[in-house]
């Protein structure tokens, strides 16, 4: 990543032509362009202007200015965070909350409009576990393949090196975090999920749970430019616990110790960006500060995060997110400009969630008309119906009890039953597995001979 063009500051009085220029650009000019976009310098330096172009950002700053407000944190050298919430991003934060039922319950009801149900739940929360761990570790630096990744989990196998370790780890921390969803977060917390991060995988001499005891850290984009010096190690207990303070507030906006409304998406946000910022450990900050992301979000109701990653989208342009950090640094400690680029990445989260829902609900019923035509009658759940879909796209393949309980989130009791009820039935055959005592179910191609009617399947 390049260095950023620096945001210009204002220089000094100007004559009386250019006051007039500014007050005239400043009823022209808002803190959003014509796209909504919360622009830095680095980017509005090209937007298409008939005026000066450093008038017309001090006109943008103008605006800006008269919407920004400090939120209780602040800087090491004691310079305040500032925010703005523009209408832009008020519209996004509404939609959010339009697609994000506050209980899964109303997502995961046969009432519910997308009429999935507490299979489909399971199935899901592990799914999104794995994309959460497997992407979160790729952020970092983790080669594995995803193909590797899932085969490593599915089995329960150890890692084998350091990136299937990051991976492991990542799956172990999005379920602790579920875990203490509804714990207040302290410095203990911040600690367990950095354990659990980088156990058996840290870098710098970074040690599993403990604060940095250095000030020879700095932070680097993936090219290896510095874009970031954090406070000093004698300073971070005292700032984790401001932070953990602030983590704790209620921001309702109606008193209390916080007199200011900030939006739960809003506030996870500025965790996520403050344990980045603070940077408490040697190694492991991303990961630590998407937990803290994830565990206010559950904290706040919004279970339904529980299913979505948000790494799989920060992995597919990492200089923006990087950029988006670099911003509030270089312009004033404006947080708006991570705040926004979240907003972006959970608005699009959410949405692919509820269209692969929407999907994996179309593909359902397309495979049981399917099987009705084929004259194969009766009423699998729903777990058997997707296990069965997945067996008739893979004949040949072999199924484990192990594998089909990781990958529906159930007992391996429960998985196992599921495998001997669709061999039942003639789709798959019991065979036992080389080497082991373990069985596995081999999925046959086609339908069963003789096994057209299958009403008595519960």
């Amino acid at each position: 990543m390049k260095n950023i063009a620096k945001a210009p500051v204002w220089d000094g009085p100007i004559d009386e032509a250019g006051v007039e220029s500014l007050l005239v650009l400043a009823r022209k000019y808002r803190a959003y362009d014509d796209k909504g976009r919360y622009l830095h310098w680095h980017e509005f330096r090209f937007r298409p202007t008939e005026d000066d172009r450093k008038v017309a950002w001090w006109a943008v700053k103008f605006a800006r200015l008269q919407l920004l407000r400090p939120i209780g944190l602040a800087a090491e050298h004691g310079k305040s965070f500032l925010l703005c919430m523009p209408d832009p991003m008020q519209r996004i934060l509404h939609r959010i909350d339009r697609m994000c039922p506050l209980q899964d319950e109303e997502l995961f009801s046969d009432e519910a409009p997308l009429t999935v149900n507490r299979y489909d739940k399971l199935y899901y929360l592990a799914t999104s576990l794995l994309e959460e761990a497997i992407t979160s570790s790729q952020l970092e630096g983790a080669s594995t393949t995803r193909r590797i990744a899932k085969e490593m989990l599915r089995e329960g196998r150890q890692p084998r090196n350091k990136s299937e370790q990051m991976i492991f780890n990542n799956f172990e921390l999005m379920q602790a975090v579920k875990e203490n969803g509804q714990n207040p977060l302290s410095l203990e917390l911040i600690k367990e999920f950095h354990r659990i991060a980088i156990d058996k995988c840290g870098e710098n001499n970074a040690v599993p749970g403990e604060l940095r005891l250095t000030d020879d850290v700095y932070i680097e984009d993936l090219e290896g430019e510095v874009f970031h010096t954090p406070p000093k190690a004698t300073l971070l207990e005292r700032r984790l616990e401001r932070l953990c303070r602030f983590a704790n507030m209620n921001h309702d906006g109606e008193g209390g110790e916080a007199n200011f409304f900030l939006h739960p998406i809003v506030k996870a946000t500025i965790l996520h960006f403050m344990i980045g910022y603070e940077h408490p450990f040697a190694d492991g900050n991303g990961r630590t500060a998407r937990a803290i992301f994830y565990w206010h979000m559950l904290k706040c109701g919004y279970s339904v995060f529980e299913f979505i990653s948000i790494s799989r989208l920060l992995n597919l342009a990492p200089l923006k997110y990087f950029r988006a950090f670099l911003y509030v640094e270089d312009d004033d400690f404006d947080l708006t400009y991570f705040v926004a680029h979240q907003l972006d990445v959970v608005d699009r989260a959410v949405q692919g969630f509820l269209d692969y829902v929407k999907e994996k609900k179309r593909e359902r019923l397309e495979f049981t008309s399917q099987l009705k035509s084929l004259g194969a009658k009766g009423d699998f759940n729903y777990r058997q119906l997707e296990l069965l879909r997945s067996m008739r796209k893979h004949p040949g393949k072999p199924y484990t009890a192990k594998e089909v309980a990781f990958d529906y989130n159930v007992s391996a009791n429960t998985a196992r039953e599921d495998l001997k009820r669709i061999a039942q039935f003639g789709y798959a055959v019991e065979a036992q597995v080389a080497g082991t005592k373990e069985r596995a179910y081999i999925a046959l191609a086609g339908l069963p001979s003789g096994q057209s009617d299958l009403r008595r399947a519960v």
